[in-house]
């Protein structure tokens, strides 16, 4: 894949699973840290928050995020009888604008040309 410009390339994060890891001496790996799951991105301050189960004095040692193929799963993002929705799926998203924000119509009249047989 070409290079993100550096203006998306926060942005790309955003509902991502990443690996955070503690950088590594010189020509030592980095050390993993664990997995979080990158909640909301603010561009304008360069910062996002950050959901994690990596405790407090572990996560500030994190210098690197890592983000690879693995994907959120969608049963996270479905509503639950304890959360809310998703703010990443939306009903009714484009209504009024953009393209394809009207009801699909129904072509049941066009007649098929027929082919034919033997």
């Amino acid at each position: 894949q070409p290079p993100l410009p550096e203006g998306e390339l926060l942005r790309s994060l955003n509902a991502a699973v990443v690996g955070l890891a503690a950088r590594g001496g010189e020509g030592e790996a980095d050390e993993c840290l664990g997995l979080g799951i990158v909640r909301a991105v603010d561009p304008a301050s360069e910062s996002l928050l950050l959901v994690t189960p990596v405790p407090p004095a572990a996560l500030a040692r994190a210098a690197v995020l890592l983000r690879g193929s693995l994907e959120l799963p969608v049963a996270l993002l479905q509503p639950t009888p304890l959360t809310p929705a998703s703010p990443y799926l939306g009903a009714n998203a484009l209504r009024g604008a953009g393209a394809g924000n009207k009801q699909m119509r129904s072509r049941n009249n066009i007649k098929r040309a027929s082919t034919p047989r033997g």
